[in-house]
């Protein structure tokens, strides 16, 4: 059986705020859920939300980071247009980063 949904959900990046997110590029997935636990297919995802070490109002301060590094950042997204004949979505997220 397929969940089927009538709306696309639209994710918009409002702003960095404080938060324990390692640095990279960071991609969000969104995903209807029902009662029962059954979830659709990925319905909507984000721009890539790059985040760096430093960089508050000095563009020069900002670096890449490595691996797991944190950059004490988190993002704040705002989520519209839901399907309300749904119990709750879901939220994943796929990090790109670099390595030595």
């Amino acid at each position: 059986m397929y969940l089927q949904y009538t709306t696309i959900p639209v994710i918009t990046f409002e702003e960095l705020i404080d938060g324990r997110f390692p640095v990279g590029q960071y991609c969000f997935y969104i995903t209807y859920c029902d009662s029962d636990g059954n979830e659709s297919d990925i319905v909507t995802e984000s721009n890539l939300i790059p985040l760096f070490i430093g960089g508050e109002g000095i563009p020069f301060s900002m670096e890449g980071g490595i691996k797991n590094e944190l950059s004490n950042k988190g993002v704040l997204l705002r989520i519209s247009n839901l399907d309300t004949s749904y119990n709750y979505i879901k939220i994943r997220y796929v990090r790109y980063f670099a390595d030595y």
